[in-house]
């Protein structure tokens, strides 16, 4: 396997066999990086990895590549915060202000506010605030949507995003009573652009099992027990990945830390869920710990046979934890192995994970589960929420014509 397919990979020889280390890029180390390197397997490897095995390696020394790359990117230090009539300095300010409701959000979120505040600072950073004009913002927005590439599709997602991070940072500025910012955020409030279509993508039964055979294939059964989480929705309110395996943040203290970041929100046994009766109690994120994901997990004969593979003398600490690295997944190491793994089962790259949400509602409303109770089953305020969830409309629209003609004793509409 190329350097690029597995970057800082390498081989160190023990008596058993060899171990499989990471070692971080040389600029890194030198500028103070940790760790500087990775021990990627807990016992020697005796003669050639398997191909599977490799495909691991592979993923996860990539991951801590570009974790490695962002923190020589510049991303751990925060910019300057001084604003001087720029739209870069207003996002620079948003950022770093101690009031600024940036350090609120979650790491996830954090990160993705983040690149799309440098897209706006590359593309229109430069531009004064007093001079930009509806006009602009049009443009601007044209321009973001955009395809990537020639003959691809316009980007209204990505635009979307961006238009918004705008909203965010310009209203910032103006609970700071800059004027500026105050006149723009007025003139964006009249505006409308145009948003992404809702996704209509849901994972069905069969991809769901293709899946699971796919990830024991790769000797990965985590990521089978997640999927199944993710599709009864035991765990996963808003069908993400980190509600079932939790996510690594740079929290301040916590139980689990690893490189500097603390393991949050994932299933532990024992507080979560029971190991012997699989009682399954979670507070939910959107609810900020108010309400309760409560599902019965032996009732769900799918999550009974993952968890099957869980030896009771495991059942301890976090439920879903990496095979190769004994603590749970990072985020995005966790969606790439998804993904290889949906890709081997023939799921489509445009059916995602989180859409095993919708999988598990969509299977259910199409099996007569009446509305109320699904909605109650996902930990949704409301049935309209739940609604959105609930991909098959073609199913629902040809057994109203039934009960139509039905009514109708038989008769034809």
């Amino acid at each position: 396997m190329s350097k690029d397919q597995a970057p800082g990979l390498e081989w160190r020889a023990r008596k058993a066999g060899r171990i499989p280390i990471w070692v971080a890029p040389a600029e890194a180390r030198k500028q103070g990086f940790t760790p500087q390197t990775v021990r990627l397997s807990a016992d020697p490897i005796a003669g050639e990895p398997g191909p599977a095995e490799m495909l691991v390696l592979a993923s996860t020394c990539r991951r801590l590549q570009a974790e490695a790359k962002e923190w020589l990117s510049g991303l751990h230090n925060p910019p300057k915060a001084r604003y001087d009539g720029t739209l870069k300095s207003l996002f620079d300010l948003y950022q770093v202000h101690e009031l600024s409701p940036f350090h609120a959000i979650t790491a996830e979120t954090r990160r993705s506010y983040v690149y799309n505040l440098s897209v706006l600072t590359k593309r229109i950073g430069a531009r004064r605030l007093d001079r930009v004009t509806g006009e602009d913002l049009l443009r601007w927005h044209r321009e973001f949507a955009k395809p990537g590439r020639a003959g691809g599709k316009p980007r209204i997602r990505f635009a979307h995003a961006l238009m918004t991070q705008l909203r965010i940072a310009l209203k910032f500025g103006k609970v700071l009573n800059i004027a500026d910012a105050k006149e723009l955020r007025s003139v964006m409030e009249d505006m409308e652009f145009e948003t992404p279509p809702q996704r209509d993508a849901f994972i069905s039964p069969e991809q769901v099992e293709a899946v699971r055979k796919a990830a024991h294939g790769r000797g990965l059964p985590s990521i089978a027990l997640a999927d199944c989480h993710h599709v009864r929705g035991s765990a996963a309110p808003e069908g993400r990945d980190w509600r079932v395996a939790g996510r690594w943040s740079a929290e301040p203290a916590g139980a689990l830390v690893d490189r500097g970041r603390v393991w949050r929100t994932g299933m532990i046994w024992g507080e979560h869920l029971g190991p012997a009766d699989l009682l399954l109690s979670k507070p939910t994120s959107k609810s900020r710990g108010r309400r309760r994901a409560e599902h019965d997990l032996s009732t769900m004969p799918m999550v009974v046979a993952e968890l099957a593979h869980v030896p009771s003398s495991r059942r301890i600490g976090p439920v879903i934890v990496c095979e190769t690295t004994g603590r749970p997944w990072r985020a995005r190491h966790f969606r790439e192995i998804w993904r290889e793994c949906a890709r081997a089962a023939g799921v489509p790259d445009d059916v995602w994970c989180m859409d095993a949400r919708a999988g598990g509602i969509t299977e259910g409303s199409s099996a007569g589960a009446d509305l109320a109770h699904l909605s109650k089953a996902a930990t949704h305020t409301n049935t309209i929420t739940t609604s959105r969830y609930n991909r098959d409309a073609l199913s629902k629209s040809r057994k109203v014509a039934e009960l139509r003609v039905i009514s109708r004793g038989g008769n034809a509409a």
